[in-house]
């Protein structure tokens, strides 16, 4: 907002506090088990020492705000573990939009008369660490949108192999460190781990603008069957992408051009050892849903049935 900051209040008086409550509340945000000591002098409010439980994670952390003459001035140092996603998300959006839990470090400054300003005039260092996260919806409109997308996007092209699959689709890791320097938060290192591979980008978010612009590449776990069609395919072990856009809304582009897929022959030896084996059986079957054929891999095709009668079932695949 360009609303300008009213501080006035904080040149009126001095003053030591520490308190400790079990639960303190600010619109729709409560701390939990809060620890805090300030003290106000001259117009500097110090936060000394700031604990306590939010959204279920350990927060600690201190600050100074400096009103007196001349532009205020906000200085942060927060450490937060052990977040819960879902429920940080639900107060900000009410709506169960992903899940997952938090490790953040902030180390930052700021100065200037309006939000809009200290946004402007952002810098710092932040590191995060993302665990098992996982969108109940699309993921869309919140910060975490980027790395949802990337996730989906790294099951979607391991599919394109017969990549695994369990009971962990669709979560993913995801860390990162940052230099932010007036208010564009920059890393070498964003990488998002999921189920199917991983994806380490470069690049910038901008807070100003809302806008973030992340290049890298895809690289898929080597399970046997990637493995191996990968290997006959010939195809990259790296899949570049982009992801970009509106900070709660990014688009997520992955460079698909040079997988397999067209029409392409694959020529597995030992391919009747291989039909066995009905996990192979499955992902031959996703390959094949995407143009692959795999010379040796063929279902029958079931005989036309006379008019007015149903054809019977296809045979089983050849066991021997």
């Amino acid at each position: 907002s360009p609303q300008p900051l009213d501080l006035s209040q904080l040149m009126a008086v001095d003053a030591d506090i520490k308190l400790k409550s079990k639960s303190i509340k600010f619109e729709t945000y409560r701390l939990d088990k809060a620890d805090i000591a300030l003290n106000l002098q001259n117009g500097i409010l110090q936060a000394n020492k700031l604990t306590g439980v939010k959204f279920g994670g350990a927060l600690n952390g201190q600050a100074t705000v400096r009103a007196g003459a001349g532009i205020p001035q906000v200085t942060s140092v927060v450490k937060i573990r052990n977040m819960n996603i879902l429920s940080a998300v639900r107060a900000i959006t009410k709506k169960s939009l992903a899940s997952g839990a938090l490790d953040l470090d902030l180390n930052l400054a700021a100065r200037g008369l309006s939000p809009m300003e200290l946004v402007s005039t952002l810098g710092g260092k932040a590191t995060v660490a993302i665990r098992n996260l996982d969108p109940k919806n699309v993921g869309r409109g919140t910060a975490f949108a980027g790395a949802l997308g990337l996730a989906r996007m790294l099951n979607k092209t391991s599919g394109l192999f017969g990549g695994r699959r369990g009971k962990s689709k669709g979560l993913a890791d995801v860390t990162g460190n940052f230099d932010i320097d007036k208010g564009v938060a920059r890393s070498q290192n964003l990488t998002v781990t999921a189920n199917a591979g991983q994806g380490i980008a470069k690049g910038f978010a901008d807070l100003p603008k809302w806008h973030m612009d992340f290049n890298g590449d895809l690289t898929l776990s080597n399970d046997p069957l990637t493995t191996l069609v990968r290997g006959k395919s010939k195809a990259p072990q790296s899949i570049p992408f982009q992801i970009y856009g509106a900070l709660d809304k990014p688009n997520v582009k992955v460079d698909t051009s040079k997988l397999p897929g067209g029409k392409l022959a694959i020529p597995i030896p030992g391919a009747e050892r291989l039909l066995k084996n009905k996990k192979v059986i499955k992902g031959l079957d996703v390959l094949k849903k995407f143009g692959v054929e795999i010379p040796g891999f063929t279902q029958p095709t079931p005989t036309p049935a006379p008019q007015g009668q149903v054809a019977p079932p296809p045979p089983p695949p050849n066991s021997g």
